[in-house]
């Protein structure tokens, strides 16, 4: 389910009854308030990036998410619960309000995970090595903000080039419908 770029502010409250949706992108809202999605148990992916979210801890419930987004909101810490998530691959908390290490422990009982961005934190602000550290703590990270962790090499992950192509998508059917309107304003 996409309802991306909608002007959400508040979840409607029958969304819980999509308790067999897999995906739901609800990036570039308006969302502070995530409280309903609890009860999606199904969720595989979820995109909550671009909103104004502090409180993360309800995720914790959505245990067989692979893939989550939640970059530019306004979280601080990453709940200890987040454990939970055994099924976690890709995390992306990158420009976010995360002030210290401890704010993220969490990641090192995070067995699954093997992409993190995290870039864009206060937490990094003075850290030079801190790929190396993030690497120390979560054994399971391969790549941490687009950097392989075993070879240095800067990688493109595969789910960070899917977003990428599917937000190009988007912005060249905007294009392509804005054209479309002018053709006819002109024709009229």
């Amino acid at each position: 389910l996409r309802a991306n770029h909608s002007c959400i502010k508040t979840l409607p409250n029958q969304i819980r009854n999509l308790r067999f949706l897999t995906d739901l992108d609800l990036s570039n809202n308006q969302l502070t308030n995530i409280t309903s999605i609890k009860t999606l148990s199904a969720l595989h992916l979820l995109r909550l990036t671009n909103n104004h979210i502090q409180d993360i801890q309800i995720i914790s419930h959505l245990t067989h998410l692979s893939e989550l987004y939640l970059a530019n909101n306004q979280i601080t810490c990453l709940p200890n619960s987040f454990h939970k998530l055994i099924e976690l691959q890709c995390l992306d908390i990158s420009n976010n309000s995360i002030q210290s290490w401890k704010d993220i422990d969490v990641l090192g009982r995070m067995n699954s995970l093997f992409i993190l961005h995290i870039n864009g934190n206060p937490l990094l602000s003075d850290e030079e090595n801190y790929i190396d550290k993030l690497s120390k703590l979560c054994l399971s990270l391969e790549i941490i903000d687009n950097v392989s962790v075993q070879t240095g090499d800067i990688n493109i992950a595969p789910t960070e080039s899917y977003e990428q192509l599917m937000n190009i998508d988007k912005e060249l059917k905007d294009v392509d419908q804005s054209l479309e309107k002018s053709i006819t304003n002109i024709q009229d």
